[in-house]
């Protein structure tokens, strides 16, 4: 009887965290929606756009200086490790595996029910390199477009601002390639589970605020490179893979189940 009253119980809390789940996906999926009506992206853009222009005028410089001369080797050490989580180097080659694992075991796969959860796997790593792809693409656009100089000539030769089309690494610091992969990451994992989207973004903060720690980036970088980060993938997801909610949901992209 007991045995019976703690299944139920089990069952009734499993469901009741499905449900939650889906709750918090539909709310996010309320705002995303909004962020991505034309007008309300324009404006948030231009918003944007003029902070990080009154960023660029009166604090990126004195901040990364400042930051320069008080963090100690030990916290440089630190926040240096914690940045390269932020490195697309780990998740492109990772959504390609997806990608063409999934697809490779979902052919190969008799059970329907593990075909269809392989599919799945694989459309979800076509979301992610889509997602990586584009948000970095827009990023190294704008990179050899603007050419601003990176903190590390503010540090030794006091050279600071733009130096139009250029394709030198140290002249292409807006904006931070990092920050939109962590926040692009961030996004993605947030639609499969939307009740640690907290903890997802917060994460993607960190990894982002890293870069202007060990003067990788200044701090208008980071916030414009974190939002292109952001509204790409939300743009990929109901652009093109709006199908996609869970690993348990079977999209009929990749398989369609024969008739009986």
């Amino acid at each position: 009887m007991k045995s019976s009253c703690a299944c139920i119980e089990g069952l009734t809390s499993k469901m009741s965290n499905q449900i939650d789940s889906e709750t918090r996906r539909k709310q996010l999926e309320v705002y995303a929606h909004a962020l991505l009506k034309p007008t309300t992206l324009s404006a948030v853009t231009a918003i944007l756009l003029f902070i990080c222009a009154a960023l660029y005028s009166y604090v990126d410089r004195p901040l990364a200086l400042y930051i320069s001369d008080t963090i100690s080797r030990p916290a440089h050490l630190l926040w240096r490790d914690i940045t390269k989580v932020g490195d697309s180097i780990y998740y492109i080659p990772t959504a390609i595996l997806l990608l063409v694992g999934g697809r490779t075991l979902m052919l190969w796969t008799a059970p329907k029910p593990i075909a269809q959860w392989y599919a799945n796997l694989a459309r979800l790593g076509l979301y992610a390199l889509t997602s990586f792809a584009t948000a970095g693409l827009i990023v190294h656009i704008i990179k050899r477009l603007l050419g601003r100089v990176r903190p590390k000539h503010l540090l030794s030769d006091n050279e600071y601002g733009l130096t139009f089309l250029t394709s030198d690494w140290s002249y292409n610091s807006f904006p931070s390639g990092h920050s939109q992969t962590a926040f692009v990451l961030a996004t993605i994992l947030t639609f499969f589970a939307p009740r640690y989207w907290w903890a997802f973004m917060t994460g993607a903060a960190v990894i982002a605020f890293s870069r202007v720690i060990i003067n990788a980036h200044f701090l208008s970088d980071i916030i414009f490179g974190s939002f292109i980060g952001l509204v790409v993938a939300l743009f990929v997801k109901f652009r093109w893979f709006d199908d996609i909610t869970d690993l348990n949901y079977r999209p009929s992209h990749f398989y369609s189940p024969k008739p009986a």
